[in-house]
């Protein structure tokens, strides 16, 4: 039997249909795994041992029947939908949803882990999927990180798609690129997803994924033996652009590489060595081979404020510039 709490005021108490003092007569209380179409149990009393009809009919002055209480299991917060008599089920026009709602006093559920542990049973659709039951898109975003236990070993990866069609399956990207066929259990994220309240980026070991606000978008940036190598543009700071250009210490380039205008002000200068990273005033136009050539100490002054621009931001990605 599960470890039980009993459930705050608001369900314990007379239920009224919204907008008036009408007791809600017969209304539906309907209970769910939290943020989810999932049913789940709540009980009677204490003990754990019966669970109440899913959904609860609630009498006719609006209260539990037999003047009963709800408990909920510990570390199992619910979703609440109290509905008309007369409504569906699931419910197509509730009076209320109410999310996140956890027993008294149930400590567990106050957990400072930054993953929470998904109350029902994942099963292996393929290297890199699996499925649910219900409903479970409005937890498995894209974008998500998740924390998967298959056999012996605990994998990590973000959701890349999660889909509802009689069950939800979830495809994610495995950041050790192994199967997760064998998966029994899945938690999820504290930190929400890329439309949450923290910006949204994966920065791993290996490189530096962004959000491009349709989906995960290819790995912006790899590294390898130290060194920051630019693989793909579109959302790596701005105005850098290079097929093969590697950030380490100072900007070094393969292949003429080159930073253009955007973010740094200047155009098609070539860094082919880090001796080239340097500021030349002269009376000449920039040119494609040259050194940072300009007119005016002003205009050198301005590049090299523009400079130091673009390396605090790398170091904000831990870069040593």
């Amino acid at each position: 039997m599960p470890t039980v709490f009993l459930a705050p005021a608001p369900l314990n108490v007379t239920q009224f249909i919204p907008g008036g003092n009408t007791p809600a007569n017969g209304a539906q209380l309907f209970s769910y795994v939290t943020h989810s179409s999932t049913k789940q149990n709540i009980y009677t009393t204490s003990t754990g041992a019966v669970a109440w009809a899913n959904p609860l009919v609630l009498d006719s002055g609006g209260n539990i029947p037999g003047g009963g209480e709800i408990w909920i299991p510990q570390q199992l917060p619910a979703r609440f939908i109290l509905a008309p008599s007369n409504d569906t089920d699931p419910p197509g026009s509730p009076y209320w949803t109410r999310d996140d709602i956890s027993g008294v006093n149930d400590a567990a559920s106050l957990t400072s882990s930054e993953w929470i542990v998904f109350a029902g049973t994942p099963t292996g659709a393929g290297a890199n999927s699996f499925t649910l039951a219900g409903d479970q898109t409005g937890i498995f975003t894209t974008g998500i990180r998740v924390k998967i236990i298959a056999g012996a070993q605990t994998l990590f990866g973000t959701v890349l798609t999660s889909v509802f069609a009689a069950v939800t399956t979830v495809t994610i990207s495995v950041d050790t690129n192994v199967s997760i066929i064998g998966i029994t259990s899945v938690s999820y994220s504290i930190h929400g997803t890329p439309n949450g309240a923290i910006p949204w980026a994966t920065i791993r070991t290996t490189g530096i994924d962004f959000y491009s606000g349709v989906g995960i978008s290819t790995t912006n940036a790899s590294v390898t033996t130290g060194s920051l190598v630019v693989v793909s543009t579109s959302n790596f700071i701005g105005g850098l652009t290079a097929s093969t250009a590697t950030i380490n210490s100072a900007f070094t380039a393969a292949s003429s590489a080159s930073f253009k205008g955007t973010l740094l002000g200047f155009y098609n200068v070539a860094v082919t060595t880090q001796a080239n990273v340097g500021i030349a005033v002269s009376t000449s136009a920039p040119t494609s081979t040259a050194p940072f050539g300009y007119s005016s100490s002003a205009q050198a002054l301005d590049i090299i404020t523009k400079l130091n621009n673009v390396i605090s931001a790398l170091k904000q990605y831990g870069l040593s510039v």
